[in-house]
């Protein structure tokens, strides 16, 4: 009898125990995606022209590699965060428009009282985003077709052995 009670005893201590760690992990872990790194991550593919389209679309992306790699990637990648947020399907995420002022100057989207541009100013310690006023319709359109296609790629992932 006294084995009895000790095995339901243990039993019970066992399961408050993974209870207790799973609250835990839940309050600091919180409902965050998977992370795509293991070590470390290159760009995805940034030699693989494979898989682009041999159309003007093509065209675009060329156009948008370059302008992001001149303008955006100093804070910006696709998969990762750097200074500034990742860049992965931002465009499921915001509309052109917004993602237009946002890059010409957010400080109207601000003075809007825009939560979205507000949220990430303060998420990303008020770093100020450059203001990228004469960037055209056309450049911006490309710099979203290039991220959207490097969103649909995976990150190459390095191993640390």
């Amino acid at each position: 009898m006294k084995q009895t009670l000790f095995k339901i005893n243990s039993l019970l201590i066992i399961a408050s125990l993974l209870a207790i760690t799973m609250a835990v992990a839940t309050v600091f872990i919180g409902n965050e995606p998977e992370p795509l790194l293991a070590c470390g991550v290159i760009d995805a593919y940034p030699n693989d022209d494979s898989s682009q389209p041999q159309d003007s679309t093509s065209e675009m992306i060329s156009s948008g590699e370059v302008l992001f790699k001149e303008n955006c990637k100093p804070c910006h990648a696709v998969h990762t965060q750097e200074v500034g947020p990742a860049l992965y399907g931002v465009t499921n995420r915001r509309t052109k428009k917004w993602i237009r002022q946002f890059i010409r100057n957010n400080e109207v989207l601000v003075q809007r009282k825009d939560t979205a541009a507000i949220n990430l100013i303060k998420k990303f310690g008020y770093s100020p985003h450059v203001h990228f006023e004469s960037m055209t319709n056309k450049e911006i359109e490309d710099i979203m077709q290039y991220i959207n296609t490097r969103s649909n790629s995976q990150p190459e992932i390095i191993s640390c052995y």
